[in-house]
């Protein structure tokens, strides 16, 4: 699950509405040793300031919230509940982040992207950072164009003509994290 910097977050977790004791944990990574967040509905006193138990505990509900997520807060949070055969729940959180920089793979760094006329041009996209994975676009007059695209990669591929010579090709990236998109441009140079 991703999270936004400084948003507050609660962790849903059900649990049995009898005595039962239950706890959140953290981890860092997946088995990694954790540090005991909440007993019941005890905040250790470390993590008074930053997180609280939520929810009607009478009821089941055990739910954890994580008040102005930093990066520190980044992990596995895991609810359990002792002697009971409930298995725990894990998530997963991580924050978000807004692409730094989108570029083409193979321009050189001189925003141009040499091709021959009739032979089969592959240009690519390269995406830096960005959590959750953005939307990769193109801008272009190109037709009949193949686009692969895994992130952070996204391909475009064409038989180019020479009506393509000196003609621009913007890739850009959307984020929900970016106020404008990121895009860039090359020109074709055929041969």
């Amino acid at each position: 699950m991703f999270v936004k910097p400084g948003e507050s977050i609660v962790l849903k977790c059900n649990t049995t509405a009898d005595n039962s004791t239950d706890f959140w944990l953290y981890l860092t990574k997946k088995n990694s040793p954790h540090k005991t967040l909440t007993e019941g509905v005890d905040v250790h006193n470390h993590y008074k300031t930053r997180i609280q138990i939520t929810g009607n505990t009478r009821n089941g509900e055990y739910h954890l919230k994580i008040l102005n997520f930093t990066r520190q807060d980044e992990g596995i949070y895991r609810c359990i509940t002792v002697d009971r055969e409930i298995m725990p729940v894990d998530v997963y959180l991580q924050m978000k982040e807004a692409p730094q920089n989108i570029k083409f793979v193979k321009s050189n760094n001189t925003g141009i992207v040499n091709g021959i006329e009739g032979q089969m041009l592959n240009v690519t996209c390269q995406v830096i950072g960005g959590k959750p994975q953005g939307q990769i676009y193109w801008r272009s007059f190109l037709s009949n164009v193949t686009v692969f695209a895994t992130w952070p990669f996204s391909s475009l591929e064409f038989e180019p003509e020479y009506k393509h010579h000196l003609m621009n090709l913007t890739c850009g990236v959307s984020h929900e994290m970016l106020k404008d998109n990121i895009t860039t441009l090359v020109k074709f140079n055929l041969l």
